[in-house]
C-alpha cells in the first residue's frame, strides 16, 4: 500500500458537484504540500490537475471560476497551462447524475465545443477507475424533468419503502452515484461528502441505509446538527 495519499498517481479523485473548485483546490494544495519545491514536482501537480483530480459542474459560471482558481494555482507554482497545447484542468461542464452508461440517446447539442465537453466527461464516467469521491452535493428537493437514466438512479433505495418523498433530495442522487462508482465501478475506495443528515433517521431512508451498510466496510459520520 502507498503512503503518498493524494500524491500517488494511481489515486483518481472526483468531485461530482465541483462548484467553484474549492475541494479540488484543497486536494491539489494537499498534494503540493507533500512534494518537494522543484520544477519536477510542479509538473507532477500540473499532470494531476489535468488527468486525475477530476470535477463535474452543471452550471457555467462556477465551472469557469473553478477553471480560473485551479489555473491560478498552477501559475503560482510555475507550471502554467498552455492553451495553445490544449492544456486544461480536468473539470468538465456536465450533469454528474447522467452519462455513466452508454444509452445511445444523447441529445444533439448546438455547439461543437459543448459536444466535445460532453464526450470528454462521458469518457471519464465510463472509463476512469475513480478511487475517491468527495464534495458538497446540493441538498434540496428536486423539481424538474428527469432523464430516464436519472429517474431510475435511486430505485434501489425505494424497495420496500412506502414513502419516497424524502428521497427526492438531490444529495441522495449524488450519494447513489458515488456509491455506484466505488462499489460497482472500482470495487474499492472512499466516499466523503458533506450532506443533509435526514438520511440518518427518517423512515423513508430505511432501504438506503441498508444498502450503504451492506456495501461499505466502514461508515464514519460526523453529525453536526
Amino acid at each position: 500500500s502507498s503512503t503518498k495519499g493524494f500524491a500517488d498517481d494511481r489515486v483518481i479523485v472526483l468531485d461530482p458537484c465541483v462548484g467553484t473548485g474549492s475541494y479540488l483546490l484543497a486536494v491539489l494544495n494537499k498534494i503540493r504540500d507533500s512534494l518537494p519545491n522543484d520544477a519536477l514536482a510542479a509538473d507532477d501537480l500540473k499532470q494531476a490537475a489535468m488527468k486525475r483530480i477530476l470535477g463535474f459542474e452543471i452550471l457555467p459560471a462556477p465551472f469557469v471560476i473553478a477553471h480560473l482558481q485551479l489555473g491560478l494555482l498552477l501559475d503560482d507554482i510555475g507550471a502554467p497551462l498552455d492553451p495553445a497545447g490544449n492544456e486544461r484542468v480536468a473539470v468538465y461542464l456536465t450533469n454528474a447524475l447522467t452519462g455513466w452508461a452508454e444509452d445511445g440517446h444523447s441529445m444533439k447539442l448546438p455547439f461543437p465545443e459543448l459536444e466535445q465537453e460532453r464526450e470528454a466527461a462521458h469518457a471519464i464516467k465510463r472509463e476512469q477507475k475513480i478511487l475517491v469521491v468527495l464534495g458538497n452535493p446540493p441538498y434540496y428537493q428536486f423539481a424538474g424533468i428527469n432523464s430516464e437514466e436519472e429517474e431510475g438512479l435511486i430505485e434501489p433505495y425505494k424497495r420496500g419503502v412506502t414513502t419516497h418523498n424524502s428521497l427526492n433530495d438531490l444529495y441522495v442522487r449524488f450519494i447513489r452515484v458515488a456509491e455506484r462508482r466505488i462499489v460497482e465501478g472500482t470495487g474499492y475506495g472512499i466516499v466523503c461528502f458533506i450532506t443533509n443528515f435526514s438520511y440518518l433517521h427518517e423512515p423513508g431512508f430505511a432501504q438506503m441505509r441498508r444498502v450503504l451498510l451492506d456495501e461499505f466496510d466502514t461508515i464514519t459520520i460526523d453529525n453536526l446538527n
